[in-house]
């Protein structure tokens, strides 16, 4: 990024003009861009005053939130390199007047509990980052209205308890994490059968809560979205501090004995927290080219040796899991060693194979993979 803003610049008179290089989205977005950064939040917050979006109407991008990802280790390291507060939604509330705006970012920001009425007169959005806002509690009819909107991400947002009925009217949406699967006698919330009318939606993530009571079929509904290319998949959110892992809650009865189907042209599948201890009762995901399990109950892929197509394995955190290199090998015959990580899996067998990545590893990957919204959409 070339020039260096202050929070005094903010208050000058004129746009701020930045040039940011490595990001081909916003390379052929137009360059008029406001951005107030972490530094400039905590040295002088009346550079967000109440009426600071009054007039700008040709604001295009809005990077209020984090530009990157801290790890665990890092938060507790650094806990106040990793902090943004913004209290209050008043402080949004002319942000209707910036007609213009195509990306708008909180992600990481504390205190934020409900997002500004306002947000849904924003009717050339495409990219809204909420990822990690501890505090949301409650996304509002407003999201609804963002018909071009494509890229939309909850994650991290655990206070959600439900997604707001009419996502399904944003056809535009090609990629959308954290969806909160609700429970099945509320009739305000959204239900993943109302997105299968999303028929660009290529990256879907889910999460169903230690207390979900889903409808019956809920998750056979899952099979009916044909262009969904990756799916992730989280179950009873608890996170451990110690290693970043999420364990897996008890599921209930009804989530436990529910039925499961994949859509039918799937690449990629990511379970965080898998409940259950036996994979081949669930689904068989044949067709799946990366597969990753991170946390849960796993302990066995089943008895037969039936072959599944997955090219890229990653195993973490399984504590229960039985299994050696040799039977890997024939279960996944496409699978090649460097395509392969075990990790914090300590009754598997490896046979004298190194196949696991250490952390830093690890964390660079999922940088590269999550962090970049504008490389995610066709903009």
């Amino acid at each position: 990024m070339e020039g260096d803003s202050s929070a005094a610049d903010l208050h000058s008179n004129g746009p701020k003009h930045f040039c940011y290089r490595g990001h081909a989205g916003l390379a052929s977005w137009p360059q008029r861009i406001y951005t107030l950064n972490r530094a400039e939040v905590h040295r002088a917050p009346r550079a967000l005053h109440e009426r600071w979006f009054a007039g700008k109407k040709d604001l295009r991008v809005l990077q209020l939130g984090q530009w990157r990802e801290f790890s665990t280790a890092q938060q507790i390291a650094s806990p106040m390199d990793s902090h943004i507060e913004v209290s209050g939604v008043e402080r949004f509330r002319d942000m209707e007047s910036c007609k213009n705006l195509r990306h708008v970012s909180f992600r990481g920001i504390s205190r934020i509990e409900s997002l500004p009425s306002s947000i849904g007169k924003l009717r050339q959005l495409q990219v809204l980052d909420l990822r990690a806002c501890h505090n949301l509690e409650e996304l509002g009819q407003g999201i609804t209205k963002l018909d071009r909107l494509e890229y939309l991400d909850l994650s991290e947002c655990h206070l959600l308890v439900g997604m707001p009925k009419g996502l399904g009217q944003l056809t535009r949406l090609q990629i959308l994490k954290g969806f909160v699967v609700a429970n099945s006698n509320s009739r305000d919330f959204c239900h993943l059968n109302e997105l299968t009318k999303l028929e660009k939606l290529r990256k879907l993530g889910i999460v169903i809560g230690k207390m979900a009571m889903p409808m019956e079929d809920e998750f056979l509904k899952l099979g009916e979205f044909k262009s969904l290319e990756s799916l992730r998949i989280s179950w009873g959110v608890l996170s451990s501090a110690k290693n970043g892992v999420t364990a897996a809650a008890s599921p209930r009865h009804s989530v436990a004995t529910m039925k499961y189907a994949l859509p039918p042209n799937l690449k990629k599948l990511d379970l965080h927290c898998f409940p259950f201890a036996d994979f081949a009762r669930w689904v068989r995901p044949t067709g799946v080219r990366k597969l990753y399990i991170r946390g849960g109950k796993l302990a066995t892929f089943g008895e037969d040796e039936e072959e599944w197509g997955a090219e890229v394995l990653r195993l973490r955190f399984l504590s229960d899991l039985h299994c050696d290199h040799g039977r890997l090998r024939r279960l996944f015959r496409n699978l090649k060693l460097e395509n392969t990580e075990i990790h914090e899996c300590p009754n598997f067998i490896r046979g004298g194979m190194d196949l696991g990545k250490d952390d830093a590893g690890e964390s660079a990957e999922t940088h590269g993979e999550e962090t970049d919204a504008c490389n995610e959409i066709a903009v």
